[in-house]
Formats: C-alpha cells, structure tokens, sequence
C-alpha cells in the first residue's frame, strides 16, 4: 500500500482513477474547514466552467469548415435570387476565407511576421 501511494496510485487512501481532475485528495474535499469556504464559490466555478464549454463550442463551430461552406452556399444562392448584390457576395466570400485562414495552427502574424 505505501508503494502505490509512493507511485500516485493511490493518494489520501483513494486510488487516483476515483479521483476527479483537479482535486489533490479526497480527505481535502471532505475537510469542513475547506468545504465551508468553497460552497459558496461551487456555482460560481460552474458558471465559469459553463462559460468555458460554450466559448470552446462556438470556436469549433466558427473554424468548422462545413459551417464555413454552408456560408459560402447560403450565400450564392441569396446573390442567384436577387436577395443580395455582388459587393456583399464579395464580403462574405473574404469573411469565409478569414475565418478558415485564421483558424490555421501555423498562422503567421500580418505584423510580425513571427509563427
């Protein structure tokens, strides 16, 4: 037992599988002390986790090259019927671009020039 505990394995009597990401162990969960000051703080982290997952899905969803094409067809087939001109054909055709080009891992930086 005090191998494991000296590998990781187990920490605080608790195997480290059982163990949510984040938490040290779970004797430090459970203390009173620490409880009474992260209760009222447990929504709040929430709220920011929230936040965390819908800015991580509208980013997919904004590089994802199918939105990007499904654009791209929405709007010619507005220009086809008349519905827009050529000139904002145009700014949606470089706003496409922008967003697939921007969304490159190895983005050059236009000041810098740097990776």
């Amino acid at each position: 037992m005090q191998r494991l505990r000296d590998q990781g394995v187990m920490e605080g009597g608790v195997p480290a599988a059982w163990r949510f990401a984040g938490t040290t162990s779970w004797r430090t969960e459970m203390n009173p002390f620490t409880l009474l000051f992260r209760l009222p703080l447990m929504p709040l982290r929430r709220v920011v986790q929230l936040g965390e997952v819908l800015h991580d899905h509208a980013e997919r969803e904004l590089r994802d090259p199918a939105s990007v094409r499904r654009q791209l067809e929405q709007a010619e087939q507005a220009r086809a019927s008349g519905e827009i001109s050529d000139d904002d054909l145009a700014r949606v055709q470089a706003q496409a671009v922008d967003r697939l080009v921007s969304s490159q891992p190895n983005e050059v930086s236009p000041v810098t020039g740097a990776r």
